[in-house]
C-alpha cells in the first residue's frame, strides 16, 4: 500500500500548490476563459488521480499486499484478476446477482472507483481481507470525493441537472465576493476559512492514509 499512497500524496501536494496559483490568476485575468480551462484542467486532474488511487488500494486489497504498517493483508481466495474485480463490483452496484467465471473486457467498463457511495456498495461484496479499514477509511463522513465528484461533471458535462447539482453543494460554503456560484475554487469552506478546493485536498490525504495504514 505503500506505492499507491506516495503517489497519490505526491499529486496532492503538486495539485494543492497548483489550486493555490489558480486562485492568485484569477485575481489578476479575472473570470475569463483561460482561468475557466485551467480550473477544469486542475478539478480533474485531482479526481483522475483520487480514482486510480481508490482502483489500485481496491486491487491490491483483493490480490494481496502489505500495509504501510507492514500488515500482510491475505489475497482473497477467488479471481483477482482487474477484470473479474471490475465485474464483481458492476454487478454489487447493480445489485445483481455474481456469478462465477464472469469478467468485463473493457477498462471502459470499469466503474468509478473514487465514487463513494459505490465504494461502500461494492468493498461488503469484494470481501478483501482488509474490509473494515477499508470501510472505515472510504465512509468517512467526508464530502470531499462526492463534491469533487460532482464539481468535475458539470464541468465535462455542463447541462441543467449537473449545474443543479453544484448549486446543491455550494450552499455549504461561502462563496468569495464578486465571484460566480459556480466557481468552485472561490468556494470557502466555513469552518476553517480555507478554500474548499484546499480542505478537500487535505480530506482526501486523511482518507489515503486510513485505507493504507
Amino acid at each position: 500500500m505503500m506505492r499507491p499512497y506516495k503517489i497519490f500524496y505526491k499529486k496532492s501536494c503538486i495539485f494543492f500548490e497548483r489550486a493555490k496559483q489558480t486562485i492568485e490568476y484569477k485575481e489578476k485575468i479575472g473570470n475569463t476563459w483561460e482561468y475557466k480551462y485551467i480550473t477544469y484542467s486542475l478539478i480533474s486532474d485531482i479526481w483522475k488521480i483520487w480514482c486510480l488511487f481508490c482502483r489500485e488500494v481496491i486491487i491490491l486489497s483483493c490480490s494481496g499486499t502489505k500495509t504501510r504498517n507492514g500488515i500482510n493483508i491475505n489475497a482473497r481466495r477467488a479471481d483477482n484478476t482487474i477484470q473479474r474485480i471490475s465485474y464483481e463490483a458492476n454487478q454489487a452496484r447493480h445489485g445483481r446477482i455474481i456469478r462465477p467465471n464472469k469478467k468485463d473486457i473493457y477498462i471502459r467498463q470499469e466503474p468509478t472507483w473514487g465514487d463513494q457511495y459505490l465504494l461502500m456498495q461494492v468493498i461488503p461484496a469484494l470481501s478483501p481481507n482488509n474490509t473494515n479499514s477499508l470501510i472505515t477509511g472510504f465512509g468517512l463522513d467526508i464530502s470531499a470525493p462526492k463534491h469533487i465528484q460532482i464539481i468535475r461533471n458539470y464541468l465535462a458535462h455542463s447541462n441543467v441537472e449537473s449545474a443543479n447539482e453544484v448549486k446543491n453543494i455550494a450552499q455549504h460554503y461561502n462563496i468569495m465576493q464578486g465571484s460566480d456560484q459556480m466557481d468552485a475554487l472561490s468556494w470557502v469552506e466555513p469552518s476553517t476559512a480555507s478554500y474548499a478546493i484546499l480542505y478537500w485536498l487535505r480530506d482526501l490525504e486523511s482518507i489515503a492514509s486510513i485505507v493504507t495504514n
